[in-house]
């Protein structure tokens, strides 16, 4: 997402203003937010660095990327590391120089450690590691905080040491996590336990460091009520006689669940903002990126018809469904438009056609809409696109919903015609519509219901746009 398509800047501007007000207290602080998978979390996080990067050790940790890594605290502190690197060559003050430089060559060391023992750590190695990296500035001396008697817990007490070292050269050491909800969701929670080790003193009961996570609540809560719930308050009773002896149903489970996850979602955030919707795009093709303006400029009634999808229909959906879905029109459209036989003069339809066609085939995972007549009234009647078996939509609460918003959006007047045909003795009732605005003009690319008699009167539609879509339909379908 290039630019802020949803409004999301005074969201940007709360989170910024959170970070600032807990180190400037001097406090550690552990936050998320909260949105299903393509709400526009990412952004909101690379808008949100951006702001960061000037004032604070900033630590971008993508789950998704790391998610190869068998141990996730070998990943966290491999991106610290990295990013310590990345600071070193362009860091003017000598004491962050030094900080830096003891903090990569202890951390470096334990990620050799733990990949060389996946069950264990051999802390005379850590010792010596330790010790090394002091040696070389002996102001900074740390080497009484190696105790090889010590377990795990010791070893991340000293990352924690090092890291408040950190902190206090560059004012903050801020960690940000995105991508949880890429990955599996027992290796989510793995992450968000080796976080709060680092992060969370357990002598003093407090968070030595800022986190904020992005998260998809929703689809963690399951995950963790099953990994770590065990027993839950529920009433339990025998089912009936006919079913399976001894079995147990649990009554009021999935609220139990949550409640559940809830619960626990509290030992890592102190803090759950949810994000929201945003605010209405003023201008909505401009997620297309200029891919508009290989349509005719001069078809304004076309233009307004393609707006009205993206706010009317695509508005069901996460931005970045809405993006795949341009992506994948653009990149079929283009090949298309390789073949120098199809003219590319072409009007607005065409595009509200592709996005209709990538819509049902890509994302919904059906086929091409039916046309089906409705009468309003007595002497009123429409035609509409239908979706043949939409039940479900990934992403989408209200599938009815959509649906009747689709309905709405390619509703289309149609006058109703009595016609005896040659060979039958009775009459057989016509839907006749003109191809004269949008909403009627795409339908002559869609097929009726079988029960439907359906007759465009009039000019019927470019043939130079009907090469083109027919093209593109079998591109599309190579591409899905």
């Amino acid at each position: 997402m290039p630019q802020d398509m949803l409004g999301r800047e005074p969201f940007v501007s709360l989170l910024e203003n959170i970070i600032i007000q807990k180190t400037n207290a001097h406090e550690g602080f552990s936050f998320a937010i909260d949105g299903k998978w393509g709400c526009g979390k990412s952004w909101i996080i690379k808008e949100l660095e951006k702001k960061l990067e000037p004032r604070y050790f900033v630590v971008h940790y993508n789950c998704w990327e790391n998610e190869y890594y068998e141990e996730p605290l070998v990943a966290i502190l491999s991106v610290i590391v990295d990013k310590l690197n990345q600071l070193q060559e362009t860091l003017p003050d000598d004491n962050k120089k030094s900080a830096v430089k003891i903090a990569i060559t202890f951390l470096t060391k334990v990620i050799s450690i733990i990949i060389k023992n996946k069950t264990g750590i051999d802390f005379d190695d850590i010792v010596e590691s330790g010790k090394n990296a002091v040696a070389e500035d002996k102001e900074l001396d740390i080497s009484k905080d190696f105790d090889k008697n010590q377990p795990l817990k010791r070893a991340l007490d000293i990352v924690r040491d090092n890291l408040l070292k950190l902190k206090l050269e560059f004012g903050g050491v801020v960690f940000i996590v995105d991508e949880l909800d890429r990955c599996l969701p027992e290796y989510a929670i793995k992450v968000m336990q080796r976080l709060h080790h680092i992060c969370f003193d357990t002598t003093s009961d407090k968070y030595m460091f800022i986190q904020l996570a992005a998260i998809n609540k929703s689809e963690l809560l399951g995950s963790i009520a099953k990994t770590f719930g065990r027993e839950f308050n529920l009433k339990q009773k025998y089912t009936a006689a006919d079913t399976k002896p001894g079995s147990i149903v649990y009554e009021n489970f999935d609220e139990c669940q949550i409640q559940f996850g809830n619960y626990y979602f509290k030992k890592f955030f102190q803090m759950i903002i949810p994000v929201s919707n945003g605010e209405k795009i003023d201008n909505p093709l401009s997620l297309l990126e200029g891919f508009d303006k290989n349509f005719d400029e001069a078809d304004t009634n076309g233009r307004e018809y393609v707006e009205r999808f993206f706010t009317e229909v695509l508005s069901f959906f996460p931005m970045r469904t809405k993006l795949e879905l341009i992506h994948l029109i653009k990149t079929a459209h283009e090949i298309t438009a390789l073949d120098n036989s199809l003219d590319k003069n072409l009007k607005y339809n065409t595009l509200c056609i592709e996005l209709i066609d990538g819509l049902c085939k890509s994302i919904l995972k059906k086929g091409y809409p039916v046309i089906v007549h409705q009468q309003i009234q007595k002497e009123t009647h429409n035609l509409y696109l239908h979706i043949p078996q939409l039940t479900l939509i990934e992403g989408i609460s209200n599938t009815l919903e959509f649906n009747q918003s689709f309905i709405k959006w390619s509703s289309s007047n149609c006058e109703e015609r009595q016609y005896r045909f040659v060979g039958n003795t009775s009459f057989t009732k016509v839907y006749e519509y003109k191809l004269l605005v949008p909403e009627s003009y795409v339908k002559a690319f869609y097929k009726p219901l079988k029960s439907t008699e359906i007759k465009n009167i009039g000019a019927g539609p470019i043939p130079s746009e009907v090469a083109f879509i027919e093209a593109f339909r079998k591109t599309l379908e190579a591409l899905v």
